[in-house]
């Protein structure tokens, strides 16, 4: 179809942490990926909004991608403020369009060969030069103009959380391992916390960047997902409790007000069920019951949801998550999702999209 576009994506393939210092660089190694039979000409463009984009193999210059292939672009950052910064990223599609042009030109006039003239030959070549001269011949050029236009087909934004150089030992310790990032402003709606173990079978760990991918996927699509804090905890959690501390003190507590409730879900895994399920932990405020009652009306029965209140019902981090938030405005609350569920990336949007249009309404 001459009208058809390639559908191409930016995917970040490699991120060091999106926990990054001020002023100091770190890089981002996106995958350019063709996902269509349509090749061509590309260009990519960066934004950065509080960072410096020192430098990228990719940016603002034709790249060629062949259908259904993929290459790589390293950028490198300095951040240039502390807080949420982020880098949009554009694909555009060079279309080649042809154009026609005409131009008109004079042909020069043929001068005939010098010849030997009798006396009668002589006259008439007078008579020739005393008359008017011709005028001389042109002829008409169409030309083919090449010319390429750029069409958007793609944008994204990567979102990172910038440090002061000056941040306590103990938040750069955070940093080294953990995760978080801020996806709004103030009075954000959700939090997602996730703390695994790093003895975990990976088979069953929920990894971090795929909480932080679908929240940004969310953001984008919804514009409303607010904060997403992840960490792995060694086999002694008590020796990391000081982190996660003030990790929680820095990263949700300022964001949280007076006028709106914010919803904090303690995620877990468990293997998979015979049927993708959510487990609800119990607590005091009962939240957990309008919460349960709302996932059901927005799944029905498509999953199975079901209400605990002794395995997964409070919990050493739970306390921990509750003292330390010390707010009637954070409600804390166990979410323990199935394999089959969170490998689910449909399922795994719609339950953080109706969390969050959940909590805007009031928790």
């Amino acid at each position: 179809m001459a009208n058809s576009l390639p559908k191409v994506t930016i995917q970040v393939l490699e991120i060091p942490i999106s926990l990054v210092l001020l002023d100091k660089s770190c890089h981002l190694l996106l995958q350019i990926k063709n996902e269509s039979n349509i090749g061509g000409d590309f260009k990519i463009a960066y934004q950065g909004d509080g960072m410096q984009i020192k430098s990228s193999d990719l940016m603002n210059k034709p790249v060629f991608i062949p259908p259904n292939s993929s290459t790589t672009d390293r950028v490198e950052l300095i951040p240039s403020q502390t807080g949420l910064i982020s880098l949009e990223a554009r694909i555009f599609f060079l279309k080649e369009i042809i154009k026609k042009a005409t131009r008109t030109i004079e042909l020069p006039s043929q001068t005939p060969p010098t010849e030997i003239l009798d006396d009668s030959s002589l006259q008439g070549a007078l008579d020739i030069l005393g008359s008017t001269p011709s005028q001389p011949e042109s002829q008409t050029i169409v030309e083919k103009i090449k010319e390429f236009i750029e069409e958007e087909i793609f944008s994204t934004s990567i979102y990172l959380n910038a440090l002061d150089k000056n941040s306590s030992a103990v938040l750069k310790r955070f940093a080294q391992k953990g995760d978080s990032n801020i996806l709004t402003g103030a009075g954000l709606p959700l939090c997602l916390c996730y703390f695994y173990s790093e003895s975990q079978n990976s088979k069953w760990k929920l990894h971090p960047a795929l909480i932080r991918n679908l929240c940004f996927r969310m953001k984008e699509k919804f514009g409303k997902v607010s904060y997403y804090i992840s960490y792995p905890l060694s086999k002694n959690i008590q020796q990391e409790i000081q982190i996660l501390q003030e990790a929680i003190q820095t990263f949700i507590l300022p964001y949280s007000t007076s006028s709106k409730s914010m919803l904090l879900l303690n995620l877990d895994i468990i293997p998979e069920l015979e049927k993708p399920s959510i487990i609800i932990g119990y607590e005091k405020t009962g939240i957990y019951e309008t919460v349960k009652n709302h996932l059901t009306d927005v799944f029905k029965d498509t999953i199975d949801i079901y209400f605990d209140d002794c395995i997964f019902s409070g919990g050493l981090l739970y306390d921990y998550l509750v003292n330390w938030t010390g707010s009637s405005q954070i409600r804390v609350l166990n979410i323990i999702l199935s394999n089959n569920f969170i490998t689910n990336r449909e399922l795994f949007q719609n339950f953080i999209k109706s969390l969050v249009s959940f909590t805007i309404g009031g928790v």
